[in-house]
């Protein structure tokens, strides 16, 4: 009995030994990945809002299933195909442009797009509802950066990708609002209007009620010390200033007050332009106020 079972023994420890044999063959690294899988690249297209998707992996037309509306698809494709990504909004909604969702930046403004996969890549589709829009644009001027949404929401910063232009296509009459941020080393100073140089607002954040467009700068100065500068004209005149020496140079608005924030050390530049009225019954002329800070 005991030389039966030490040879029941052995003759599995050798059936086990073929197995493992069977599944290592000699000339084979069981650490060597696949060649294929290094010439694959993901595509990842989503959608925010309301629509749907359709794609191929061959560059044919995409076709959308009506009954079974994508609003998520993933391929992993050959490094060199090319793709074919179509977005369609749902009724009562707009497509609007498709981003990159890596990068936070807009991809491409067309609902059917081509793309060559070189690398992963990740898209969203925007959809927002169809109805009146109009234009707000958000600028920089000065070491800073901005950010915005079209809902009122708060808007967040990304420091690894910091954004010095904003465009968004606000539905009339609803509420929008901007962000500025300095970089280190300065501070936010104010938002003027761009088209009008005009005072905005001295708020670091603002909420827009957008009922036409509008063009917002958010400018930044270095972080020092400051004195105020308050200049009006008494009577007929404009002013005009710089504050980098250069040459003052006036304007349709022909200001006649200005109340400037100076950085310690700078020099600023006033000239003033004196107007004879041509007005027979009185001695006075019109002029714009304008508020400047920088």
């Amino acid at each position: 009995m005991k030389r039966f079972i030490t040879l029941f023994l052995v003759l599995a420890l050798a059936g086990t030994m073929g197995a493992t044999a069977a599944f290592a063959a000699p000339d084979e690294d069981p650490t060597n990945t696949s060649t294929t899988q290094a010439d694959k690249v993901l595509l990842r297209v989503n959608c925010y809002g309301d629509g749907q998707l359709a794609a191929t992996e061959d560059g044919s037309e995409p076709v959308f299933d009506d009954e079974y509306q994508d609003t998520s698809i993933a391929y992993n494709m050959d490094k060199g195909a090319t793709a074919k990504v179509k977005a369609r909004a749902a009724e009562g909604y707009m497509f609007m442009y498709w981003a990159d969702e890596d990068t936070e930046t807009i991809y491409s403004m067309e609902d059917t797009i081509e793309i060559t996969m070189d690398k992963p890549l990740s898209l969203i589709a925007y959809f927002e509802i169809d109805a009146e829009r109009v234009l707000l644009r958000g600028g920089v001027e000065g070491e800073g950066m901005i950010e915005g949404t079209m809902d009122g929401s708060e808007p967040e910063f990304d420091d690894d990708f910091p954004t010095q232009s904003v465009t968004l296509n606000v539905i009339k009459g609803e509420t929008a609002k901007l962000k500025a941020k300095p970089k280190e080393g300065y501070i936010f100073v104010a938002w003027v209007n761009g088209d009008t140089d005009e005072l905005y607002s001295m708020d670091d954040t603002v909420e827009v009620e957008m009922n036409e467009p509008l063009y917002l700068v958010a400018y930044f100065d270095v972080d020092a010390e400051r004195f105020p500068v308050m200049v009006n004209v008494e009577g007929c005149g404009s002013l005009a200033w710089s504050e980098d020496g250069s040459e003052p140079e006036f304007d349709e608005y022909h200001d006649t007050s200005l109340a400037l924030s100076i950085v310690d050390g700078r020099t600023v530049t006033l000239l003033l332009l004196l107007r004879q009225s041509r007005m027979k019954a009185t001695n006075s002329c019109s002029g714009m106020t304008r508020i400047k800070r920088k």
